[in-house]
């Protein structure tokens, strides 16, 4: 997935947008170091810049790639024939 970036600093509100994420789950990858930011502020409220390459580095490692694993088929339970009496019991 390639992103178009006008400047070497994306905003949490710049990258929720180009993921189609919530601003709040942008913080929560902040805040958990999962994705690299920097504070900007001198405030009580953080004021976050990520950098385009630590996006591109949390996206590389955020890659889903699904193993296609055949499961291993059933076997059915054969019926062995029960021999029978004259009467069919």
């Amino acid at each position: 997935m390639e992103i178009i970036y006008t400047s070497p600093y994306l905003t949490p509100k710049e990258i929720a947008a180009s993921l189609r994420v919530n601003v709040q789950s942008v913080y929560r990858l902040i805040e958990s170091g999962k994705l690299r930011a920097i504070n900007i502020s001198h405030g009580k409220r953080a004021s976050y810049r990520i950098d385009k390459g630590d996006l591109d580095d949390y996206l590389a490692g955020a890659m889903v790639v699904k193993e296609t694993k055949q499961k291993p088929r059933r076997q059915r339970k054969r019926r062995i024939p029960v021999p029978q009496d004259r009467w069919g019991f």
